[in-house]
């Protein structure tokens, strides 16, 4: 399987966003202004099936180019904004106990402006792996991980990893589920998103729980 595809905007506008920056403050004004906005989007995405090896095997291209304007401190600055993302991905049936899955997605996000020196960017990296294992009918483990890895031209990197696990056993008799979850085995409770659009540059901070373990039971009367 494989799709190619490409998309083109264009939006007028009579307005336009403006702020004043100083020392002390930011003032974001909209001002009565002609404007207009341009978007051009690639993409290309293909999947096989290799019957012996009972895997699937896929991956993708998106290239996405945007134009717009803004007034920063009483200055015209128009902007280009480049993401390019590349993604690929495997499942595969290892026996007939034994199931794994990764995924991995690069992406890399620009701006520049006439009016600077050198173009801002922000890369990242995203891994996913997940393993499944069922020694009996009954009884399953599941183990999965993450790995976010960012980086910006100032230097400033962010690297974390998360890791959940569970179990389930089902009886027969009684017809009950007992699952057995833990969730951030890594215990991270603080986490960073670095994200670019145009001349801002957003640096967004995220309290989360830390180590989380709980036993589920289900069962029918």
């Amino acid at each position: 399987f494989f799709s190619l595809s490409a998309r083109y905007d264009h939006i007028s506008a009579n307005s336009i966003s403006s702020s004043i920056i100083n020392n002390s403050f930011e003032q974001n004004i909209v001002l009565s202004f002609a404007n207009s906005t341009n978007s051009w989007l690639l993409s290309g995405y293909i999947s096989k099936y290799l019957f012996p090896l009972r895997t699937t095997l896929s991956g993708g291209l998106s290239w996405r180019s945007g134009s717009s304007n803004q007034v920063q401190n009483n200055i015209l600055l128009p902007f280009k904004t480049i993401t390019t993302t590349a993604n690929l991905g495997v499942e595969t049936k290892v026996s007939n106990k034994v199931d794994f899955s990764y995924k991995a997605v690069f992406t890399q996000l620009s701006s520049k402006s006439a009016a600077a020196a050198s173009p801002a960017a922000v890369r990242s990296f995203f891994q996913q792996a997940t393993v499944g294992y069922n020694p009996l009918d009954k009884l399953s483990f599941k183990l999965s991980a993450d790995d976010y890895y960012a980086h910006t031209g100032a230097s400033n990197s962010q690297k974390y990893i998360f890791a959940d696990a569970s179990a389930k056993y089902t009886f027969a008799k009684p017809k009950m589920d007992i699952e057995l979850n833990a969730n951030n085995l890594f215990n991270t409770k603080k986490y960073n998103e670095l994200y670019l659009s145009a001349n801002t540059f957003t640096s967004s901070t995220y309290i989360i729980p830390g180590r989380i373990i709980w036993l589920k039971v289900y069962f029918n009367l």
